[in-house]
C-alpha cells in the first residue's frame, strides 16, 4: 500500500489526501491534514515505504471504523 500511495501522487499532501479517500472515503479536515503532515515529515531518516506504510496503519485505527450497533 506505501508503495502504491509513493507512485500514486508525487507530494506529501497529495498523498495524505488520496491514503484518506482511499482508507476512509472522505477527504481528511483541515486539521486532520496538518497533523498528518507532521507525522510524515517527523519521520526523519526512516525509508518513506515504511513512514507511509505506518501512515496507513494510523488511518486504520482511527474512529472511522469504529461504530457501536
Amino acid at each position: 500500500a506505501a508503495a502504491r500511495l509513493l507512485a500514486a501522487r508525487d507530494d506529501d499532501r497529495g498523498r495524505v489526501d488520496y491514503a484518506y479517500r482511499v482508507a476512509l472515503g472522505r477527504r481528511p479536515t483541515s486539521p486532520e491534514a496538518e497533523i498528518a503532515l507532521r507525522f510524515i515529515r517527523s519521520a526523519g531518516d526512516q525509508a518513506p515505504t515504511e513512514v507511509w506504510g505506518r501512515f496507513w496503519q494510523v488511518l486504520l485505527a482511527t474512529l472511522d471504523f469504529r461504530f457501536l450497533d
